[in-house]
């Protein structure tokens, strides 16, 4: 049973939507015959012949050769990856194979996360198109339960609605911390506004006269200075290859991770909460959806709610409190969790279940 994976977007970028994508293609090419089409593909492990590239492009543009690739697989089973996959899908099944099965990965809700762009129109148009994903979907895949409750307010039938974390692709044993003085909290990620890096960057003002805590920030070029002011407490990293993202964990001795808790933030789960935790480090989290269950089921840190940047201050002298073997307690157990939920092979196996009930083949 052929599948054909539609991402509207680099899957070469070290953007949390690309990587994810990246893992849910590993996961069903292990077991089934896989095709993709991309703006870009080259590290996504494929034949050649497998992978269309089209550059980047216009949402006609794309919509229109994506058809055509379409046409010419003639798969069994679409999935599309966030909003501008819905087009091209819809397209197909009406015009070309109307017994194709149509499952809608939704990432990120557009008009919410759209509401500082200043484009209406576009805001608009993209919340439409998500809606009539969602209600034309033969299966759902969200990635939080949050975003579960969230879509099941606004389709029929949420048994269609599968919920999938996001999975750590990585699998290591437990490792302390290295040795140094003073505590080394860290924040791998993007730099998007529902990120919550504000926290972060008031937090390390607040802290700035405790030698004894330094802060360590990557995952986007900081260029803008008034947004990410050069201070002695905070060492900016700028991008991490993905093969690096393990030894930036483990060298600090908590992580953060600060999503805005309003509707943007508490609808995604963050990838770099599972990464943390496959790579045994306590949390120190926002309440912004899914954290506060898994944080708390994991007995691995501490959920900051509502965050500001005084309570994440005052959290991090918590953890900085501690001893260290509080803190690998903590990590030891972040791991455990880790390698039961949020590790590739509970993925693939939410996947491969889903699938089936569309009537595939392993």
């Amino acid at each position: 049973m052929k599948t054909a994976f539609i991402a509207p977007f680099s899957m070469d970028s070290l953007r949390g939507t690309p990587i994810r994508a990246k893992t849910i293609v590993r996961g069903r090419s292990e077991v089934s015959d896989v095709y993709l089409v991309a703006f870009s593909s080259a590290t996504v492990n494929l034949p050649s012949d497998h992978r269309f590239e089209l550059g980047r492009c216009g949402f006609f543009t794309f919509t229109r050769r994506t058809v055509r690739i379409l046409r010419s697989i003639r798969p069994d089973v679409l999935h599309g990856f966030t909003t501008l996959s819905v087009v091209p899908m819809l397209l197909y099944k009406i015009f070309f194979h109307w017994r194709v099965k149509i499952i809608y990965e939704v990432h990120g809700w557009a008009w919410y996360e759209q509401s500082r762009t200043g484009r209406p129109h576009i805001r608009f148009l993209f919340h439409l198109i998500d809606l009539i994903g969602l209600w034309s979907a033969n299966a759902i895949i969200a990635v939080s339960n949050s975003y579960k409750t969230f879509l099941s307010k606004r389709t029929w039938n949420s048994e269609r609605i599968t919920v999938i974390w996001d999975a750590a692709e990585f699998e290591v044993e437990y490792s302390p911390p290295p040795a140094h003085e003073g505590l080394i909290v860290g924040y791998i990620g993007g730099a998007g506004w529902w990120q919550g890096l504000p926290f972060i960057i008031g937090a390390a003002k607040i802290l700035a006269e405790r030698k004894d805590i330094k802060f360590v920030i990557a995952g986007f070029e900081p260029k803008d200075e008034a947004l990410f002011p050069r201070i002695p407490n905070i060492s900016y990293r700028g991008y991490v290859e993905r093969k690096d993202v393990v030894n930036f964990i483990t060298a600090c001795d908590a992580m953060l991770s600060t999503r805005v808790e309003e509707t943007a933030g508490n609808l995604l789960f963050p990838l770099k909460l599972a990464e943390y935790m496959a790579a045994g480090r306590p949390v120190i989290s926002s309440g912004a959806g899914d954290q506060v269950e898994i944080i708390q089921d994991a007995k691995c840190g501490i959920v900051v709610t509502p965050i500001t940047a005084e309570a994440l201050a005052k959290a991090i002298e918590k953890v900085a409190s501690m001893s260290a073997g509080e803190r690998e307690e903590w990590g030891r157990n972040a791991l455990a969790y880790a390698r039961k939920n949020l590790l590739f092979p509970a993925s693939k196996r939410k996947l491969s279940a889903l699938y089936q009930t569309l009537g595939a083949k392993e």
